[in-house]
């Protein structure tokens, strides 16, 4: 017997909440009816039973589809994730990225429960098809982590145990997976960029990074023979300036669905520098828009095929979904719930089933008629806080000209897609500058780039109406704004990628604090928000003559793809040395390092 099962049967397990009492494999229960968010975030499907993941809470909740209603809500966690079904067992997986925990539960027994802390902000699980192992993608950390799945022989009642395999370092913070049928290869996608690695499970290693243009991956999918791979992903044209025609006409932003060949992406890279941070260019691809002017389909997200070529996708920022009868035919819209994130498609391709976030409940969709035929409730909602409210309004794309984006779009998930956008921020066009994140914005004013915003609420305001061509301001009012800026003034700063590892050597962070001070980095970057309120020349220029900066927050600078206003920096080495940013490229190496150690620390 394992050490995992003698520490289950010795203990008797954790006993896990059930704070809407009733029996899972019997009568439906009503106290699940008491009103409170839920915020469904990802589905997964085992014959009749629906199991829906929730952000809010932490709780599962498991529907029975013959009486298409909630069965017990339970929960098992803070803030879940994924939720994932071990095949040939009665085991579910789930993820809690508060927690930083993987979380293995019998479905109908909750009191045969597993826990394995991972670490640095878990945010999706897949198992292999045998059911052998399963990886967790962590964000902050950048980690891939591969735990392998124990049958337990000496006890049918113990299922499976959890054991630690691999851990695999990332250069981009991952968020969602695909495991190929045979279970030898992982694509892991880029949360925020264009980029995707393949992992070798075996050697637990990176074997290529491919990159492509686009970003806020939100959906991927194989087809039913493996073929290609279906990704779901937004295309921002950095050139382009946000004018209300460009919007209109979708050459700003495109939302689409790539189809990648699977033997072109794992295959051998094209280019010896295969591993490099940045990746190599995908050889072959194609495109399928999502939308047109008029009815654009803003922050498209998870997608699902099935094994006759059908393909649904949510279009999570316009409420909508996205269904393809079959390879190469136009996708055809049709409205869901609010905020659309998950799909999942049932064996027989009859029906699709969609998660809808902030309606806390479930699309029925009928697959031959292609309508929506039937919406499951997960339970009544409390009354909305403003920031609950904000959080709606950040992801709503209908706040832009036509719903082609929202501030989720280029702000995703608050943070922020590393790329360039030539707006009015800074009051010019032909200057375009890095998205910044907002994580953490509530406490580092002034904002912009050029540090002439005092306001977040102006700021907000100057977005809804200039950047995203809100119609006639219709959205733009005081109190949507209010809601927005609540929303925001919660988003906190993501950890420095050692502390989010918990690598931080107190040594070397001491060592790196010292030469931070003694250099005059802590003058332009004060703790504890890392920034100050003063705008600085410091040796760069923006295409429009400019010179004079805000500093932005250091806070997770290490979680930032690329530097500086104009993303001419690839790397914080680079910002040292190359650049010699505040006279860094006279350091020694020995500070220099301890000065990197430090910045990734915070």
């Amino acid at each position: 017997m394992s050490l995992f099962c003698m520490w289950r049967v010795s203990i008797a397990l954790l006993a896990v909440a059930t704070i809407f009492p009733g029996n899972v494999g019997g009568e439906s229960i009503e106290a699940w009816k008491s009103p409170h968010l839920r915020r469904p975030v990802a589905l997964a499907l085992r014959n009749q039973r629906l199991f829906s993941a929730n952000h809010a809470g932490g709780s599962l909740s498991i529907v029975d589809l013959d009486r298409r209603d909630v069965i017990v809500e339970r929960v098992i966690g803070k803030r879940l994730e994924d939720v994932a079904v071990v095949p040939h067992s009665d085991w579910i997986l789930a993820v809690d990225s508060v927690a930083d925990e993987l979380i293995l539960m019998h479905e109908d027994t909750p009191d045969l429960t597993e826990r394995l802390v991972v670490r640095g902000s878990p945010v999706s699980v897949r198992v292999a098809s045998d059911g052998a192992f399963c990886s967790i993608a962590t964000l902050w950390a950048r980690r891939i982590h591969l735990v392998d799945l124990l049958s337990n022989d000496e006890s049918a009642s113990t299922g499976k145990d959890l054991r630690h395999r691999a851990t695999i370092d990332l250069p981009f913070a991952p968020r969602l997976q695909w495991i190929s049928r045979d279970g030898t290869k992982l694509v892991v996608a880029d949360s925020f960029g264009g980029r995707l690695a393949v992992i070798d499970t075996a050697a637990g290693c990176i074997v290529s990074l491919r990159v492509f243009d686009g970003h806020n991956i939100r959906g991927m999918a194989a087809d039913a023979q493996d073929r290609e791979l279906l990704v779901t992903h937004q295309i921002l044209n950095e050139a382009v300036p946000t004018t209300h025609d460009r919007v209109f006409w979708g050459t700003l932003m495109g939302n689409v669905v790539r189809s990648i060949p699977l033997d072109d992406l794992l295959g051998p890279a094209q280019s010896a520098d295969a591993n490099a941070p940045r990746g190599v260019d995908l050889s072959r691809w194609s495109l399928h828009p999502l939308g047109r002017p008029g009815a654009a389909t803003g922050d498209p997200s998870a997608i699902a095929t099935t094994y006759d070529g059908k393909a649904v996708a949510a279009l999570s920022g316009v409420g909508e979904v996205a269904i393809r009868s079959a390879p190469l035919q136009p996708f055809l819209q049709r409205k869901v719930g609010q905020g659309p994130a998950a799909v999942v498609i049932d064996d027989t391709a009859t029906f699709a089933y969609v998660a809808n976030h902030f309606d806390d409940s479930i699309s029925v969709l009928d697959l031959a008629k292609g309508d929506v035929t039937a919406t499951i409730s997960l339970g009544p909602q409390s009354e909305l806080s403003d920031a609950e409210r904000g959080e709606i309004m950040f992801h709503d794309a209908r706040f832009a000209l036509d719903g082609w984006y929202s501030c989720h779009s280029c702000h995703t998930d608050g943070h922020s897609n590393g790329l360039l956008n030539d707006n009015l921020s800074d009051d010019v066009f032909g200057a375009s500058k890095r998205v910044l994140s907002l994580l953490g914005v509530g406490e580092t004013s002034p904002w912009a780039w050029s540090g002439e915003q005092d306001s977040l609420h102006n700021q907000t305001q100057k977005s809804i109406t200039i950047t995203m061509r809100d119609h006639a301001a219709m959205h733009a009012t005081p109190g949507n704004i209010a809601a927005l800026v609540a929303y925001m003034q919660t988003l906190s700063p993501p950890p420095g990628i050692l502390t989010a590892r918990g690598e931080v050597d107190p040594q070397q962070r001491d060592h790196g604090q010292r030469v931070f001070s003694a250099t005059g980095c802590v003058d332009c970057h004060q703790p504890p928000t890392f920034t100050s309120p003063h705008v600085y020349d410091v040796g760069l220029e923006d295409s429009a003559g400019r010179r004079k900066f805000n500093p932005p927050s250091l806070r997770g600078v290490s979680q930032r793809e690329r530097l500086f206003h104009d993303n001419r920096a690839a790397t914080l080495e680079d910002v040292l040395g190359k650049f010699g940013h505040g006279g860094a490229d006279a350091l020694s190496s020995e500070d220099q390092q301890a000065l990197l150690f430090y910045l990734r620390s915070i």
